[in-house]
């Protein structure tokens, strides 16, 4: 099953993967839960306009 874009109420199937970003989660020893965050296309081209980046893909 392929993951759901994590952009606010967006329910369109993610196609981008930005990578893990840390999370407060009280519920962890460490406070901190690395997590993988998933987008649209719409919505990863907005957070880099945004940010002034560029999301690629692949790499080694």
């Amino acid at each position: 099953m392929m993951p759901v874009c994590q952009y606010g109420r967006c329910t369109k199937t993610s196609e981008i993967n930005i990578g893990k970003l840390n999370v407060k989660d009280e519920e962890v020893i460490a406070g901190h839960w690395d997590t993988t965050v998933y987008l649209c296309k719409k919505h990863a081209d907005k957070i880099a306009k945004k940010l002034h980046i560029e999301f690629y893909e692949g790499g080694e």
